[in-house]
């Protein structure tokens, strides 16, 4: 998962987390590395599950916030960026093989 904390698109310095899902809180890493763990803040989402290229989550992106926009919501926090099967490494051996990647986009929300 990766949150994004900009409130525009922008290609250089990005301000973003990347983030996994834990068990129980842990204060340690197994190599005994400091790790901040968090729990993200419950929110209404809009959010949109699409299989593409990783070049083309910028415009998954975008329709996700005209969505909003049309149905009468604002943005309410960062957008989060979620690879539930987390293949691209397995992927990106194979010809044309990131060209099907599954992403889903969440969106915090509230009503305008």
């Amino acid at each position: 998962m990766a949150i994004y904390h900009a409130s525009e698109f922008t290609e250089r310095d990005i301000d973003m987390e990347a983030a996994v899902v834990v068990d129980p809180p842990q204060q340690a890493s197994p190599s005994g590395a400091q790790a901040i763990v968090r729990e993200l803040p419950a929110a209404d989402v809009a959010s949109v599950v699409h299989r593409c290229s990783p070049w083309e989550i910028p415009d998954v992106i975008s329709a996700l916030y005209a969505w909003i926009g049309e149905n009468g919501y604002s943005a309410a926090g960062p957008y989060r960026e979620i690879h539930p099967y987390w293949r691209e490494n397995d992927l990106a051996s194979k010809p044309g093989g990131l060209d099907s990647i599954v992403v889903e986009m969440q969106l915090p929300v509230a009503k305008s």
